[in-house]
């Protein structure tokens, strides 16, 4: 029996590698995209293949058409002809107020957060249709829904990126594919600590305090839950944002 396949867009690192291990451990072969680490990637493979699955490394800009293209046709030319599930973890997270912000870093943001997910499910959505399955999952952060401190970039594309998702779900639910979006909590990441920097700790520990549960929110358990999500019996789960943050977002 063949088994399923995921895309992990940004699956190197963070929440995108904890999830190909958890997809993994589940029997799916994984896709490890990323854009420049490519050690990380190979690394991310190398844990992967030790729950006895098939893991590949692929290079890919997906904020860029022709790159995610590419990537489509490098996994045919390796034998994958599809994939069965998408985990957009992608982000291009540069910290900047919003009046100085470059042009660049916003188109950019705009690019990878936002049409990534859509390049991808453009590739991904013919297979999928022909299989009568597919689940589509885009990470997202509390900052789509509340102003955050230099967080407009990420965060304004982060809500456009959930709207986005809803008009998936609507336009390719009936081919059995769902397409959700997942809000995680605060992770100790390489990214978190980019985007936060010197604050980073103080943030992280805000949060241990402020959680509505007996322990610290972990990135295994963001990825518990999009790998669970990706599951056959969770079909009539579509268009909705998921937030996993222990209650941290129902404390003022």
């Amino acid at each position: 029996m063949t088994r399923k396949v995921a895309l992990i867009t940004g699956g190197s690192k963070g929440l995108g590698r904890a999830t190909a291990l958890q997809l993994a451990e589940q029997g799916y072969d994984v896709v490890v995209n990323f854009s420049k680490d490519e050690a990380a990637a190979t690394e991310t493979v190398a844990l992967v293949e030790q729950h006895g699955v098939r893991g590949l490394a692929l290079q890919a800009n997906v904020g860029s058409k022709e790159s995610v293209q590419a990537m489509f046709a490098a996994m045919r030319d390796q034998g994958i002809a599809g994939v069965d599930v998408i985990v957009h973890a992608a982000v291009h997270a540069v910290p900047v107020p919003l009046l100085q912000m470059p042009d660049a870093i916003w188109q950019e943001a705009f690019h990878v957060n936002v049409n990534g997910l859509l390049y991808v499910v453009q590739e991904a959505a013919s297979y999928m249709s022909e299989r009568g399955f597919g689940r589509v999952v885009a990470v997202s952060s509390a900052g789509a829904s509340v102003a955050m401190p230099f967080y407009a970039a990420i965060g304004v594309t982060k809500s456009a990126m959930e709207s986005l998702v809803r008009y998936l779900a609507a336009d390719l639910g009936k081919a059995g594919i769902t397409v959700n979006t997942v809000t995680a909590g605060p992770m100790d990441t390489e990214a978190f600590r980019n985007v936060f920097s010197v604050a980073a700790d103080h943030v992280l520990g805000h949060a241990a305090e402020q959680i509505a549960a007996p322990r610290p929110f972990a990135t295994e358990d963001a990825a518990k839950v999009i790998a669970s999500i990706c599951g056959e019996e969770f079909a009539m789960i579509n268009g909705q944002n998921i937030v996993v943050d222990g209650g941290l977002s129902i404390k003022v």
